[in-house]
């Protein structure tokens, strides 16, 4: 397999894949790399560094002519990652997600994987999100929640002590 030498390489670059075209990327960061390194074994993060975006759809013959492995290798890795939760599956096609939303979610919902595997995963996550790297949410200077006041103001539409007619 046409492997990088140095393994962060591969989770760097799995991280960048998984940042094109959307909106709330994965920063770079060693929790980062941590993160992707707790959900991803080495091979499988060589795999995917075939894709050049998320949601991009490849078959295992597609796979394995980007990548140099055999076809029923790649079948079992990817069919073992969809079950998992860690890509999507369609049919016979297979597809990186971006980390949020996606194979967050997916990865932890499923809850498949190796239990010590998904605990480091968390760890990792916790340490990003509270080194201050919320994956952008709050990139724009503004709370996540906040209230929006009307452009006009509102008119009481109720008076008090009136009753609405709702019964329990």
């Amino acid at each position: 397999m046409e492997v990088d030498k140095d393994k962060v390489d591969n989770y760097e670059r799995l991280r960048r894949i998984m940042n094109v075209g959307v909106a709330i990327k994965l920063p770079k960061h060693r929790a980062s790399i941590e993160l992707l390194r707790s959900i991803f074994s080495e091979e499988e993060a060589a795999l995917l560094c075939v894709f050049e975006k998320p949601q991009q759809p490849l078959s295992a013959e597609q796979i394995s002519q980007l990548s140099g492995v055999p076809k029923e290798r790649v079948t079992q890795i990817f069919d073992d990652m969809a079950y998992k939760g860690k890509v999507i599956k369609a049919g016979d096609l297979y597809a990186v997600m971006p980390f949020v939303p996606g194979l967050f979610e997916v990865y932890f919902t499923y809850n498949r994987d190796d239990p010590e595997r998904m605990r480091r995963a968390a760890k990792a996550f916790r340490e990003l999100f509270y080194s201050g790297h919320p994956f952008e949410l709050s990139a724009g200077g503004y709370p996540l929640y906040r209230v929006i006041p009307a452009a006009d103001p509102t008119v009481k539409t109720i008076e008090i002590n009136k009753s609405l007619g709702v019964e329990r």
